[in-house]
């Protein structure tokens, strides 16, 4: 049976989430930034990965930009929809929420716009006989 837990990898994942904690908290503007930087580079990674796997490259490459510009704008105005779809008036609060949402937003929108072009290439792809 191989082994899948190792005491070796539990340190190394906590010290790993006690540094960031400790950047985040001495550093807050830089690992924000960081972070939204890093989130755009798991867009591109997610873009690349459908990319690669698709009949029709171009298309998803088209897909992935719309995706992420989408996911771009729409984080914020989801927020903001639904502050008042639910009655709560737009403060501080949530304009701090929708500015922590913005980056989660493309690669989100990549995957879901991927993702569904990716299910109709593969609903609609023509069978060889």
């Amino acid at each position: 049976m191989p082994r899948t837990f190792s005491l070796a990898t539990l340190l190394l994942a906590t010290t790993a989430i006690a540094v960031f904690c400790g950047l985040v908290v001495n550093f807050p503007f830089p690992v924000l930034f960081t972070s939204a930087m890093l989130t755009m580079v798991s867009a591109a990674l997610f873009a690349v990965i459908l990319i690669r796997k698709s009949a029709f490259p171009l298309l998803m490459f088209l897909a992935a930009c719309l995706g992420t510009i989408l996911g771009f704008f729409l984080a914020p105005l989801l927020c903001w929809t639904a502050s008042r779809a639910f009655g709560i008036r737009w403060n501080a609060t949530l304009e701090r929420l929708s500015i922590y949402l913005v980056p989660l937003g493309p690669p989100i929108g990549v995957l879901l716009i991927g993702g569904l072009f990716f299910c109709l290439e593969l609903c609609f792809r023509r069978r060889v006989v």
